[in-house]
């Protein structure tokens, strides 16, 4: 509790940054709703860029929820941490069927790595989560992959209100 995520997914990175620097320097309304979004937050935001890796299942349209897992690598783990994602990321969707997707941090985030599910609702997250540890070799995977900066996983459900 306490948190609070926001997303989207771009295809360029540069065509982004030009229509938030035009809204800051055009639209008094958005500056405003900005300025206004801080003032509800306890200190600075973290901010971060993903680039998508891999992705399994239809990618179209916004999830209602997405499960988010993240973890830090050192550097020279990242190639075996990316190839883990993948492979978990598969292994999810070939359990559930849900939208998955495996990516790595561009900045705000050295060395890490991300998994993220779409889901149509909790329930359906609550019951996919389910059926990959009844599957049996969940945990296995994990101990069998074993890497990472103790401490940096973190692990969440963001749920779509706009």
């Amino acid at each position: 509790m306490g948190t609070f995520g926001a997303s989207c997914r771009i295809d360029s990175y540069g065509d982004f940054t030009d229509e938030v620097a035009r809204l800051y320097a055009e639209d008094e309304a958005y500056v405003d709703k900005v300025e206004t979004m801080g003032t509800h937050m306890d200190g600075s935001a973290t901010d971060s860029l993903w680039n998508i890796v891999h992705a399994v299942g239809e990618q179209g349209e916004v999830p209602n929820v997405c499960s988010v897992v993240r973890f830090k690598v050192i550097p020279a783990e990242l190639k075996a941490g990316m190839a883990m994602a993948v492979e978990m990321v598969d292994f999810f969707h070939s359990i559930h069927g849900a939208p998955m997707t495996a990516s790595m941090s561009m900045w705000g985030e050295a060395s890490a790595i991300g998994i993220i599910g779409g889901y149509d609702s909790v329930q359906a997250f609550e019951e996919g989560s389910r059926a990959v540890q009844a599957e049996g070799s969940f945990f296995d995977r994990l101990e069998a992959n074993a890497m990472g900066i103790p401490g940096s996983n973190m692990h969440g459900v963001m749920r779509r209100i706009v």
